[in-house]
């Protein structure tokens, strides 16, 4: 990182990455090595400071080549995932015995 000027009493720094393949990225700050900055996971917000455990910002990484096929174009995709159908836990099945009926 470099710092690239001043505004008032903030320090303002840059720094670039060039990744070497496609895909999804993470990254966070770290400053001083004792807290973090990233992501708080709110449109429009400007971020989260912590001790730990910051989400990372996301940065997705594509081919500036890449055509969408024609037949995804105006494709509905659906995702299931048979483990949300999986019953580990049949103590906290309470549901019919907890419903109210009106």
């Amino acid at each position: 990182m470099t710092k690239a000027s001043t505004s008032g009493d903030q320090d303002i720094w840059t720094a670039s990455f060039t990744p070497t393949s496609y895909g999804l990225y993470g990254y966070k700050f770290v400053l001083n090595d004792t807290k973090e900055y990233g992501d708080d996971a709110k449109p429009g917000s400007t971020g989260e400071l912590k001790l730990r455990g910051v989400k990372p910002y996301q940065l997705t990484v594509y081919s500036k080549d890449y055509k969408t096929p024609d037949w995804a174009k105006d494709a509905v995709c659906y995702q299931i995932f048979p483990d949300r159908f999986f019953n580990g836990d049949k103590s906290n099945d309470n549901a019919r015995a907890n419903a109210h009926v009106r």
